[in-house]
């Protein structure tokens, strides 16, 4: 998303061009102030940056952690089209996951361009760029070049993923285990006295602890790895999360809740180097 530019005493400092303490080494500072924030359902700021700045772009997920209120997807598209500036959808994590395609299209809001990637390709590499026909002919004015142009590995897996996605309709099934998963952490919450706040798409559940939410995901990695698992507090579901795995799953999961459970002191307890916190979603 365009954010907020901010007058700062260390002009060194592109804290408020992505979000505030990123890490900026080999960032040109001269990217400083070329960016404006603003906060998902947001839109007075919003439209208070289109008056006020020079937009050219606004950029955005359709949808994270955050659901639309008040008409928000079709008041940005209103606003976009208002004040002349060219509407992206960044729908690589969310493409495909709840629809045949873009979430966008579950809102009934199309944008000027879309990207897709990460579902798309299931696993190889491949990033699709969609858009309007007038935008898209810019290309044409500018040289674009690749050493992989041969290359057809992502193009294949992309083809051959969008045929078996829509054949099986992946999307039904990860939601409805992603549901599952999620009603699995809060019944393992309960039973462990542990209080969690569940969020986020069916198809990407994720939850985060009430307190010490960073030092206990932290401390649930290091334990899951132990028992061959690579895990967090987020799950991008596949078709490849059955039933029996999400159990096998969440029977280790409960053993280190019950560990949690029993620690009194975790910052003195627990000791491990946490995960770095550099990014701070807007939405």
């Amino acid at each position: 998303m365009f954010a907020e530019s901010l007058k700062r005493k260390n002009k060194k400092n592109l804290n408020y061009h992505l979000a505030n303490n990123v890490r900026t080494a080999g960032v040109n500072s001269t990217l400083k102030d070329s960016i404006y924030l603003f906060r998902y359902n947001d839109l007075e700021r919003l439209e208070s940056l289109l008056k006020e700045k020079k937009v050219g772009i606004v950029k955005m997920e359709v949808e994270r952690n955050i659901k639309p209120i008040n008409n928000f997807l079709q008041n940005v598209r209103k606003l976009t089209k208002k004040y002349k500036a060219i509407l992206i959808f960044d729908e690589c994590t969310s493409g495909f996951r709840e629809t045949y395609g873009g979430l966008h299209s579950k809102y009934d809001v199309f944008p000027d361009m879309i990207i897709y990637g990460k579902a798309l390709g299931n696993g190889y590499a491949i990033t699709a760029i969609l858009g309007r026909k007038k935008i898209m002919q810019a290309t044409q004015n500018t040289f674009l070049s690749s050493t992989f142009w041969s290359e057809r590995i992502g193009f294949v897996a992309g083809l051959e993923t969008l045929k078996v996605m829509k054949q099986k309709k992946t999307w039904i099934t990860i939601k409805r285990n992603g549901q599952y998963i999620m009603d699995g952490w809060q019944n393992l919450a309960k039973k462990n006295n542990i209080e969690i706040e569940i969020f986020g798409f069916k198809s990407i559940p994720q939850f985060r602890f009430s307190k010490d939410n960073n030092l206990l995901k932290t401390f649930i990695t290091h334990e899951m790895l132990k028992k061959n698992y690579l895990a967090s507090n987020v799950i991008y579901v596949s078709i490849a999360h059955t039933k029996k795995i999400i159990d096998l799953y969440l029977k280790d999961l409960d053993k280190v809740f019950q560990k949690i459970s029993k620690i009194k002191n975790r910052k003195k307890e627990i000791k491990i180097e946490q995960a770095h916190q550099d990014f701070k979603r807007l939405n």
